[in-house]
């Protein structure tokens, strides 16, 4: 089993955020992606900023599906508890004994993932149809669904918070 884990709109929060936040929501968030899979006995790489890939066996996969990847709803609740709704997308892939068309495929899971609004697993089993798992969160637009939801989150809380707004056209 190989999958891949994207940060959903990882950039954006960081542009909008200041780094001392930023910086301490990122190590939770990250602190709680290796405490969860490692729970699992799954290894789980960082491979970029907002990324990660784990590999897995058969059976440990089939115990993240028995607990229906409860690391999505994790990371929903640790992020609105620091007013941002940050998501996990997760694209996996298993059945084929070659780890490159596993990785191609998790990597397609993933894409549809995301095209889907994210805050969600997709499964692709070799040669059957995508299982998909989560997804809770309401998706906004349909294009760039996650930026959308995570933007318009981040613009809301920085309104609220502010003594004075000003609007203006250009």
């Amino acid at each position: 089993v190989v999958g891949l884990i994207s940060i959903d709109n990882y950039q954006d929060v960081l542009s909008i955020v200041d780094e001392s936040k930023s910086s301490d929501l990122f190590t939770n968030i990250q602190r709680i992606i290796f405490e969860y899979f490692k729970k699992f006995g799954v290894l789980v790489r960082k491979i970029r900023g907002d990324a990660y890939s784990l590999v897995s066996t058969k059976a440990q996969y089939d115990k993240l599906i028995e607990d229906n990847f409860s690391i999505l709803d994790e990371i929903r609740n640790v992020s609105k508890e620091e007013d941002f709704e940050l998501t996990l997308s997760i694209g996996v892939a298993l059945g084929h004994d070659d780890y490159l068309k596993l990785n191609d495929m998790a990597a397609s899971s993933l894409d549809v993932c995301l095209s889907r609004g994210g805050d969600q697993v997709v499964v692709s089993p070799y040669g059957e149809k995508l299982i998909f798992i989560g997804g809770k969160t309401e998706a906004k637009t349909k294009k760039s669904r996650v930026k959308v939801r995570v933007l318009s989150k981040s613009l809301y809380t920085l309104i609220k918070d502010a003594d004075k707004v000003y609007i203006m056209g250009h």
